[in-house]
């Protein structure tokens, strides 16, 4: 008989923390009646970490720093170690993983050099090293699991280096073929979410929640029932409970375009692959995952705003050059320019007389600073903020311009000096509104959207 499938992705806080990776392995079990594929993030943290080291070590630094980073480490990832009986075939293979990741820094502080592509090699360590731990709780339940990156089961993408996209049309069926007889043998595989290569071989990620989208892929190649995100929230809320306290809500279900929208709860890729195959989403808590978001393809969902998001933490970068803002086409290209510069927009907007850009909060100082004097060459004025928050409030708005005026009016006293982008204004199918504030007021203005679009 052949089993339904379900992949499970378990994300950084989930593999930071002893009571959830326990509840991890509980899942599977739990879904034994199903071929179950799990996804894996690394660590929390350490994936920055690693990018920071790689661009430490290649301009300076010494051999004893690396190898004290090394144990850091080894000691972050061993103390994750529950289960005494796992623990030295744990350590073992950590080990290994650990003196790979070694002599890579080793040679980039050698060579006094990095790129994206060395880069891109060094940072998926993080997956690689937590996915042994998840392997080591799955086992400890009797769980069989076989662990595999996303390069070995044939994700295959562009060279765009550290924003990777995949290529559907050399990936597809690659998975399926791969993973089948493994679920056929009632194993659990354990991938490791964020990286691909190349159709040379190359290691590529994937970007800002790289891992979800690889889990998204995934279901879509092996026809999943579904596609399950664990959080440690209760699914997807109407505002982070940090900032709203016991006033966020659980939203129930959420179309895929209000899903795309949020550019939090995963990244639009992941979401545009489980739409065009009618693939559910579901979001659940890690500890009750009864408690649930279902994103689906249904459009005909309640009039009104379903939640708020904020992204602190951005730069805004505003071009003022008249004729550039009238050229057909210039906003796309500068898009363009940006991404070599290893910077991903969140928002890109042209104004009068003007150009607008937000790249993400992952954004480096060094990225930011390069293109500073790219443009300072290039063009009039240019003004750079830092410390800037993205607010999103998301939902179906159609026509509805009592929403954006709210949300704008909300936002009209806290704009930034700059005169930057206020708020979007709905159209046909609109299904959410945007806007910048600085960071020190969005925790105040969430609140306020917050009690004005939803409470």
């Amino acid at each position: 008989m052949v089993k339904d499938r379900l992949v499970h992705k378990f994300g950084g806080e989930i593999a930071s923390t002893s009571k959830y990776l326990k509840k991890s392995a509980e899942i599977i079990k739990d879904n034994s009646e199903y071929a179950n594929v799990a996804v894996i993030s690394a660590l929390r943290g350490v994936t920055k970490s690693l990018a920071e080291k790689c661009n430490y070590f290649s301009k300076g630094g010494s051999e004893s720093e690396i190898d004290s980073y090394i144990q850091e480490l080894r000691q972050m990832h061993y103390n994750k170690i529950n289960y005494p009986e796992e623990q030295e075939i744990i350590e073992e293979n950590l080990g290994g993983k650990l003196e790979e990741l070694k002599r890579h820094l080793y040679s980039i502080y050698d060579l006094n050099h990095t790129d994206s592509l060395i880069t891109d090699k060094i940072i998926v360590s993080g997956e690689n090293l937590s996915s042994e731990i998840f392997g080591g709780y799955f086992s400890k339940k009797g769980i069989e699991p076989e662990i595999f990156t996303g390069r070995e089961i044939g994700i295959i993408t562009n060279n765009n280096y550290g924003d990777a996209d995949i290529d559907w049309k050399l990936t597809a069926g690659n998975i399926e073929k791969y993973l089948r007889p493994l679920l056929e043998d009632g194993i659990t595989p354990i991938i490791t979410g964020f990286d691909g290569k190349t159709p040379e071989g190359k290691t590529t990620t994937l970007g800002r929640s790289g891992s979800d989208t690889t889990a998204c892929v995934i279901g879509c190649d092996i026809n999943a029932k579904e596609i399950n995100l664990y959080k440690t929230t209760e699914g997807v809320t109407s505002a982070d409970p940090k900032i709203v306290g016991g006033k966020a809500r659980t939203i129930p279900f959420m179309n895929y375009h209000e899903a795309m929208e949020t550019g939090e709860i995963t990244h639009y890729k992941g979401v545009e692959y489980a739409r065009e195959r009618e693939i559910p989403i579901t979001v659940r808590s890690i500890l009750n995952p009864e408690i649930k978001t279902i994103i689906n393809g249904n459009k005909n969902t309640k009039k009104g705003i379903k939640l708020i998001t904020c992204e602190p933490g951005c730069y805004l970068i505003k071009i003022d050059d008249p004729k550039m803002a009238e050229e057909v086409g210039a906003l796309g290209a500068m898009s363009t320019s940006m991404g070599h510069y290893g910077i991903n927009l969140e928002l890109a907007r042209d104004g009068f007389n003007h150009l607008i850009f937000v790249p993400d909060s992952n954004t480096t100082e060094e990225s930011i600073n390069l293109v500073r004097k790219k443009l300072e060459a290039e063009y009039g004025k240019i003004i750079i903020s830092p410390k800037v928050s993205i607010l999103r409030a998301i939902g179906n708005i159609g026509f509805d311009s009592h929403i954006s005026y709210i949300f704008n009016k909300t936002l009209e006293d806290n704009t930034l000096p700059e005169e930057a982008l206020i708020g979007s204004y709905p159209a046909k199918d609109s299904w959410g509104l945007e806007g910048m504030v600085p960071d020190s007021k969005s925790e105040d203005i969430v609140r306020k959207l917050h009690k004005n679009l939803i409470e």
